[in-house]
């Protein structure tokens, strides 16, 4: 058991690069978006404000956060968040940090917590008990998964992908993302949505380059022209597409199904365990769900993972 007056929390700094990294690194619930420089790539958009959790002067849990005006946020420029924890915690320990967190924020005057939950693919026993400690629901997104151990693609999926097997399809894994972003991804967005990547072109290289790794880029070209490419983040077992675009011709030749599928397939026979392709939530679809893209991913083998983010209220 953890006594909460035993815990100190105090916020992050510079100094304590070496220390968090190394605790992430080892971390029950550890992906390398936790790592520092992750983290900090877009710095100048959001107020950090990261807590480390001591108990008798060693580190028991970290929060990757920002702060916006009263509200603290287990950071924004993350896919997930919430409490980084070691291996020995349990259920019990796990809840008195959070009931740490709680006092800590309201003795600093905040007003709320949001937490966007961190899916059960990356641990399971970190989602129940985030779901079971916070009973406030402020968004719910859905979420598509493949489960690599038991993957069923659509029949209809798997005839076009044997008939696209025929075509002179290249797939290059590349280390020069500019070629998809430039090309593919940045002119899609803006055509459809007039919005740009998450991520600029410098941005996604940087992190590549501190991350060679965990990021992936893997571009389908067609007589020499690139006319699809997926962007992955992968960690031990969990494979995440970050992005996935194909050109007019692409979509025409069913480019994205075809390199998903050989993904898929990749990534099973490496043993990893799921493929997570991302929400299908968006404000912009009637009852904010993309019905379109929710039907290409369940027919490439997804199911729904409902990814919550939770609002604690302070004071």
């Amino acid at each position: 058991m953890i006594e909460k007056d035993h815990i100190e929390i105090i916020p992050y700094e510079n100094r304590f690069k070496n220390d968090w990294d190394i605790f992430v690194d080892k971390a029950k619930n550890s992906t390398f978006l936790f790592r520092r420089d992750f983290i900090e790539y877009h710095n100048d958009k959001f107020d950090d404000f990261s807590l480390i959790f001591y108990i008798n002067h060693q580190i028991h849990a970290l929060l990757p956060g920002n702060k916006v005006e009263n509200t603290l946020y287990s950071h924004q420029g993350l896919t997930y968040g919430g409490l980084i924890v070691d291996n020995n915690i349990c259920k019990n320990g796990y809840f008195q940090l959070y009931d740490a967190l709680k006092s800590f924020l309201e003795q600093k005057n905040f007003s709320s917590f949001v937490l966007k939950q961190q899916l059960s693919i990356y641990d399971v026993e970190i989602s129940s008990w985030a779901n079971q400690y916070f009973d406030k629901i402020l968004k719910k997104e859905m979420n598509l998964t493949a489960d690599l151990l038991n993957l069923r693609i659509s029949k209809s999926k798997l005839k076009h992908y044997r008939k696209s097997e025929k075509r002179n399809f290249e797939i290059k894994k590349e280390t020069d993302f500019s070629s998809f972003w430039l090309n593919v991804l940045q002119p899609l967005l803006w055509e459809k949505y007039k919005t740009k990547p998450v991520h600029s072109l410098k941005e996604i290289q940087y992190l590549k380059n501190k991350f060679p790794e965990n990021i992936h880029q893997y571009s389908l070209y067609f007589d020499d022209k690139i006319i699809a490419g997926i962007t992955l983040f992968v960690t031990d077992k969990v494979v995440k597409s970050q992005y996935g675009a194909a050109t007019d011709l692409g979509k025409e030749l069913r480019a994205i199904d075809y390199l998903f599928i050989y993904l898929l397939h990749f990534y099973k026979d490496l043993n990893y365990y799921y493929f997570d392709m991302g929400t299908v939530t968006n404000p912009i679809f009637k009852d904010n769900i993309n019905a379109g893209l929710l039907q290409q991913k369940i027919e490439l083998g997804c199911e729904v993972f409902d990814q919550f983010t939770f609002n604690l209220i302070i004071t």
